[in-house]
């Protein structure tokens, strides 16, 4: 029924198993349907907004569950470096935020874990 989501009849009508599996597929395929038309066409600007985006919903995370003391945003700069610094008693931890986009097979019942990141 999740591979397959409509059936035919002998009527040659088309019909759906479930309207609640149509909305799933439909709410969340959009993602990926726009992350490959980038991709096929050589561009990153995709996967670099979702970066840019992740970074902000970390910041934000980070606000809420920390006193603004026990953390700092890096100033970006040319040469790479970390991300965060982390304030966590007398232990400083430097952090380097990374975001991945998984397949839509990841959704699937039956996953396969060697096989979901792009």
């Amino acid at each position: 029924m999740y591979a397959k989501p409509y059936i035919h009849t002998q009527k040659g009508e088309v019909v759906s198993v479930s309207a609640y599996l149509n909305y799933f597929l439909c709410e969340h395929s959009v993602l990926w349907i726009v992350r490959d038309r980038f991709k096929n066409l050589g561009r990153q600007d995709f996967v670099n907004y979702f970066g840019n985006l992740f970074e902000k919903y970390f910041a934000e995370l980070l606000g809420c569950t920390l006193d603004k003391n026990e953390y700092e945003k890096i100033p970006e700069e040319k040469e790479k470096r970390a991300d965060w610094k982390r304030r966590c008693g007398r232990y400083k931890i430097l952090v380097e935020q990374k975001s991945a986009i998984m397949r839509l097979s990841a959704k699937q019942q039956e996953t396969d874990v060697s096989a979901n990141y792009v």
